[in-house]
């Protein structure tokens, strides 16, 4: 087997732990090797026909994985329900003034998301402004949920700053750059996600067929520091840090980057594809 071969089924192998079977822009995207999409079209098709991968003409899965696809279509419709039942929440979350960029994330982005999924939101707000926007977005959640069940799935759980686009050097590995590329923007004011993906041009390395969008043209307004918000914003801090530690979930906050995601995946996936 030729290393593009091994590189192929590495993707595969990847999206399997989510039972997600990728489609071939998705395989192209992720691809450690730079390859055209017609290569790919036929790298694919001679694993098809060597039966180390099946496909239902659209997307891809191993042998052994062969009801991914019944289990992805029913995700896709679990996930429209999920969106149009949430689309005046996330309607109202844009029109908040310290949002820069509103973004789906995880398994939603995909439209891969199951029962037991939640609607994660990737945040980007103006300076010293994350813990008052999370309290913000959490309290429209508690609003919302009394008129709809499914608001309680919200979770927000990133939150940069716009002075802090760059990830930290060891959160630069696979399921981050994933969850960079895959994230579903719904709101992006002065061009945040291409500055956010500019910053974070180290994703190249890893999917080298990725396009990034020089952000020379875009505007990148620097908002002034003011001692009263960042007064505000330790008040609204300290409260949710302490609920936080009381409910014993755990967070991260390095410089502007808030993380929130309860699963370690950078862990455990890395350790998942070794033992594959």
């Amino acid at each position: 087997m030729t290393k593009k071969q091994k590189a192929v089924l590495h993707v595969l192998t990847y999206f399997s732990l989510f039972e997600y079977p990728p489609c071939l822009d998705d395989i192209w995207a992720f691809l450690p090797h730079k390859m055209s999409k017609n290569a790919l079209k036929q790298l694919l098709s001679d694993l098809v026909d060597s039966r180390h991968i099946i496909t239902n003409g659209e997307r891809f899965a191993f042998p052994q994985n062969s009801d991914t696809f019944s289990i992805f279509r029913a995700k896709q419709q679990h996930s429209k329900r999920y969106l149009d039942s949430s689309k005046f929440y996330l309607r109202i979350a844009c029109m908040l003034p310290s949002i820069c960029m509103l973004s789906l994330s995880g398994s939603i982005a995909m439209m891969n998301a199951g029962k037991e999924d939640d609607i994660d939101l990737f945040v980007v707000t103006r300076p010293h402004n994350i813990w008052r926007t999370r309290f913000y977005l959490l309290l429209m959640k508690k609003l919302f949920s009394l008129f709809s069940p499914i608001h309680k799935k919200m979770c927000i759980n990133l939150i940069f700053n716009t002075n802090d686009l760059e990830m930290a050097k060891h959160k630069k590995n696979e399921f981050v750059g994933h969850e960079l590329l895959q994230t579903k923007v719904i709101y992006n004011k002065n061009y945040t996600y291409e500055q956010l993906v500019n910053r974070n041009t180290w994703v190249k390395q890893l999917f080298p067929n990725v396009v990034i969008i020089s952000t020379k043209k875009y505007i990148n307004r620097d908002y002034k520091k003011s001692i009263f918000f960042v007064f505000i914003e330790k008040i609204f801090k300290y409260i949710q840090t302490r609920w936080l530690s009381k409910k014993k979930y755990s967070w991260n906050q390095e410089r502007g980057n808030l993380w929130l995601i309860q699963k370690d995946y950078e862990k455990t996936i890395p350790f998942a594809l070794k033992r594959v």
